[in-house]
């Protein structure tokens, strides 16, 4: 995992911050284009237990089931 902009992990916490869960690269930039760069993200949840993540550049649209990163 790196600290740059090639990956964008996620992390959960259920304690408002005092413990995360490991993180968990979720995209990779593709290419040396930086407009691929998985960069500016913005999340949502839409309804309990569905995650929605977006990103400025490259355009990634993705849903995540949060059971899939921290169990029912």
């Amino acid at each position: 995992m790196s600290w740059h902009r090639q990956e964008l992990s996620i992390a959960f916490s259920d304690d408002d911050g005092q413990s995360w869960t490991k993180p968990v690269i979720i995209a990779r930039r593709e290419g040396t284009d930086e407009a691929n760069e998985p960069a500016y993200p913005h999340i949502f949840q839409s309804r309990p237990g569905i995650i929605w993540v977006g990103t400025a550049r490259r355009n990634l649209r993705i849903a995540l089931n949060e059971e899939e990163f921290v169990g029912p």
